[in-house]
């Protein structure tokens, strides 16, 4: 509960960063109005927004489907775990020791 007191754990950086060198955004404020934000942002970094190419500010939203049955959801999670990292095990500079037949 504590990780959203966050005056508390700003007040602790403003003991040693003054107020102007920090720059607090509200994540729901980023969401409603995302292009702001980030102008904002790049004015405070003293940079210029005009400068970044379009395709740099496209923001990736996760698209999850979410299940229609919790239950079963986590049945086949709990069946499947662990053999997702075999997706990627060709690419992984090491081998593998997930044992598929586990």
């Amino acid at each position: 509960m504590n990780r959203s007191l966050y005056k508390d754990q700003l007040e602790d950086y403003f003991q040693f960063i003054p107020k102007a060198r920090i720059k607090v955004i509200v994540l729901e404020d980023f969401i409603s109005d995302q292009e702001s934000i980030i102008r904002e942002l790049c004015g405070f970094l003293y940079l210029d927004y005009e400068d970044f190419p379009e395709e740099v500010f496209d923001i990736h939203a996760n698209k999850a489907v979410v299940s229609k049955s919790l239950k079963l959801q986590i049945q086949k999670n709990a069946l499947l775990r662990g053999r997702g990292n075999l997706k990627y095990s060709n690419d992984l500079p090491f081998k593998s020791t997930y044992d598929i037949e586990h």
